[in-house]
């Protein structure tokens, strides 16, 4: 992505429809299986311009919530947003101690990293999640649905359902929805 991509992303997390759609989603879907007031470790992989941190204190409170990206730029906005856990990281390498989070979240980015890096990246999140921890992963979805849209924004791949689900058996997921 370019920095403008960044800039503009940044104005429109907090309102546009499709942003405010995907926040509805993540939490029906996590809501039901992680209870409120448990304090957990969360690790947003490849958080962008943070938009998704601060959804994420449902789930745990914000010192205990980390985000990293590759990229500069989406960083400097996470701290415009003032979180301050932040860190640049490549998600297929991530600089964390085995078994460190309860929650991983990867929000529309296993579509942009590199060929092969992918399953890395899942490999990495299994890692570094808890025995018993809940991996949120959302990618772009049925390369029939390519448009230049993702050609602007960089998008590698769009993932089917078996293709997602073996890589993540393939790094030891069971598999929950």
């Amino acid at each position: 992505m370019q920095p403008q991509d960044y800039a503009y992303l940044y104005e429109l997390e907090e309102s546009f429809w499709w942003f405010a759609g995907m926040r509805a989603i993540t939490s029906t879907l996590l809501d039901p299986i992680l209870s409120r007031g448990v304090d957990r470790r969360v690790l947003d992989a490849g958080c962008g311009t943070g938009g998704m941190m601060a959804q994420l204190t449902r789930y745990a409170s914000a010192q205990n919530i980390v985000g990293i990206d590759f990229s500069e730029t989406a960083l400097r906005f996470c701290l415009q947003r003032q979180e301050q856990m932040v860190a640049r990281a490549s998600v297929s390498e991530l600089p964390f101690a085995d078994s460190t989070f309860d929650l991983i979240t990867n929000f529309d980015v296993l579509q942009h990293v590199p060929d092969g890096k992918d399953a890395s990246a899942i490999a990495e999140f299994y890692r570094v999640l808890r025995p018993g921890g809940i991996a949120f992963i959302r990618v772009a979805a049925y390369q029939w649905m390519r448009s230049g849209h993702d050609d602007a924004i960089a998008v590698r791949r769009r993932y089917d359902l078996p293709q997602l689900s073996a890589h993540l058996r393939n790094a030891g997921f069971i598999i929950r929805r």
